[in-house]
């Protein structure tokens, strides 16, 4: 009950799991919202990421923006954005992939594993999550020496008004590479790229 999904816990969250698997040091790829989890916790412990790869996270400004443009108001209503996101939890594990994912994209199979999810005991938090961002300060994420990509899936209409590029504003450095035929998951729907930039960031 007291885990608000703010940008803190979720950084801590990132380094519990490493320490109980033992890894001294990860590559972490995260997407949309979760990518500040990721930021904040190269922010606080540079030493240990070899690298980030994020998809569809754009500056926190713009990510703000977006939330406001495509989530439900009462979402953002606390106690009642909580049971509405129970109510609609079906709902939304069908229709969210209508618009996430590129047109003529095999959604149902997308949308079995969702429902498969919450039938097995999964969770839609997505309340508690966007009510605490609203909530948030603008994070101060700085590190240097971890190296940043950024996925991002043109084909995602529910990002069709945020810019590619935005989180440069905050890191001048990172990577942008824009997949034409990717959605909102990236990280999913392009396996072989994520693979390729794995191997390439663990030679370095």
């Amino acid at each position: 009950a007291s885990y608000t999904h703010s940008v803190s816990q979720g950084a801590g969250v990132i380094g519990e799991v490493m320490n109980n698997l033992g890894l001294k040091k990860a590559i972490l790829n995260f997407t949309c919202i979760n990518g500040f989890y990721a930021l904040e916790f190269a922010t606080r412990y540079p030493g240990r990421v070899q690298g980030l790869i994020l998809g569809q996270t754009p500056c926190f400004d713009d990510m703000m923006a977006w939330g406001k443009r495509v989530m439900p108001l009462l979402l953002r209503v606390p106690v009642i954005g909580q049971i509405f996101t129970y109510l609609m939890r079906w709902r939304f594990a069908r229709d969210w992939f209508k618009y996430a994912l590129p047109k003529g994209s095999a959604i149902s199979e997308w949308q079995i594993k969702a429902t498969k999810n919450l039938t097995h005991g999964g969770c839609n938090c997505l309340g508690t999550l966007v009510q605490h961002m609203e909530w948030s300060k603008k994070p101060n994420f700085q590190f240097t020496n971890v190296p940043v990509i950024l996925l991002w899936g043109a084909s995602d209409r529910t990002h069709r008004k945020t810019k590619s590029d935005s989180l440069l504003a905050d890191f001048p450095d990172v990577k942008v590479e824009v997949l034409d035929q990717a959605g909102h998951f990236p990280n999913l729907e392009a396996p072989e790229r994520i693979c390729d930039l794995v191997d390439k960031l663990n030679r370095r």
